[in-house]
């Protein structure tokens, strides 16, 4: 009832009087405050939450807050930009107020640096010492005017600007046209000499369209050979890249076998041991994968004269007659005990 009152006295509407509710007064009888402020915004008024980033409001209280605008602490922005301080919280803040899908206030704002941070982060309204120091009322009435002509000779000459910057496209548009039209009527007297000339030389269009068939065969010709080039080493590329898979697929085979057996016959020669030795006999059938290698690479060597490969191959049935020997010694030393 006072707030209408004052309202109707002074003949001002809701929109001319911004309530302020401190961020502690939430914090203390947050059940009563929320209640009022509900009541106080049916009526018109517009509710801001001063002081916010002091007290001690929970994220759970502050999205059930019934506010239009959130004022960040003018100490709060202070301490941000001291030397050494840390904007992430501040930038939290903004956060905060932009999920609440209200503006942000931030008080204490007295250099240019801070309000172009605060502008790059996301805050809607700034006010501090970077614009004015308190004032007596007579003053204020001429601050006010005085920025109102400041602003409407901002506009006028933005304005102006913006104007000038209007026709300057637009001639440099039209000197672009005016500059296409002359390509265009060049291109087109090129032309037109051109036709002139040739007809002048006497060359015949009919020998023109033979000249430009035969550089279109000779053109279609060169793809041709160029394509089958390309198949070519494309099949090429298949046929290594299979050998090259057999090839490794055999030495994998090959040392698997060597690896078993070498292994059952040092443990049996170290331990005595016969378990190693039925392990040994039970590992021989892994030989078989390198009689499998053998095969492959003979077969990968047929119609190939290469010492590398062929080295391979010598080497591949030496270690396949070494495994021999050494399963009829052992089959020997069997029979024996």
């Amino acid at each position: 009832e006072t707030l209408t009152k004052i309202l109707k006295t002074h003949n001002l509407t809701t929109d001319d009087l911004l309530l302020e509710v401190t961020e502690s007064a939430y914090t203390q009888d947050s059940i009563q405050i929320i209640e009022k402020v509900k009541q106080l915004r049916e009526y018109g008024f517009r509710i801001e939450m001063d002081d916010f980033g002091t007290g001690y409001s929970s994220l759970n209280m502050i999205s059930a807050l019934p506010i239009d605008a959130l004022k960040l602490d003018m100490q709060f922005i202070r301490n941000a930009f001291a030397h050494g301080g840390n904007t992430r919280m501040l930038e939290v803040m903004l956060d905060i107020a932009a999920f609440l899908n209200v503006p942000t206030i931030a008080e204490g704002v007295e250099a240019e640096e801070q309000l172009k941070a605060l502008r790059l982060m996301g805050c809607d309204i700034v006010q501090g010492y970077y614009f004015s120091r308190p004032i007596p009322a007579a003053e204020f009435e001429t601050f006010l005017i005085e920025g109102k002509t400041a602003r409407k000779n901002l506009e006028a000459f933005q304005q102006a600007e913006k104007e000038a910057l209007e026709a300057k496209r637009a001639a440099d548009l039209a000197a672009m046209r005016r500059s296409d039209e002359e390509k265009a009527q060049d291109i087109l007297n090129n032309e037109h000499a051109r036709k002139n000339s040739v007809a002048n030389k006497g060359i015949p269009l009919r020998a023109l369209s033979m000249v430009l068939a035969i550089v279109a065969v000779i053109v279609s010709a060169s793809l041709y050979y160029i394509n089958s080039k390309v198949r070519s080493g494309y099949q090429e590329t298949l046929t290594a890249s299979e050998q090259y898979a057999r090839a490794q697929k055999a030495a994998h085979n090959m040392q698997a076998g060597s690896d078993y057996l070498t292994y059952y016959v040092r443990s049996f020669v170290v331990n005595g041991e016969l378990e190693y030795m039925n392990d040994y006999f039970e590992e021989l059938e892994v030989t078989r994968r390198r009689e499998q290698a053998l095969s492959d690479l003979e077969e990968m060597l047929e119609g190939n004269d290469i010492n590398a490969y062929k080295s391979l191959a010598t080497a591949l049935e030496l270690s396949n007659e070494l495994a021999q020997r050494e399963y009829l010694a052992m089959r020997l030393w069997l029979d024996a005990e």
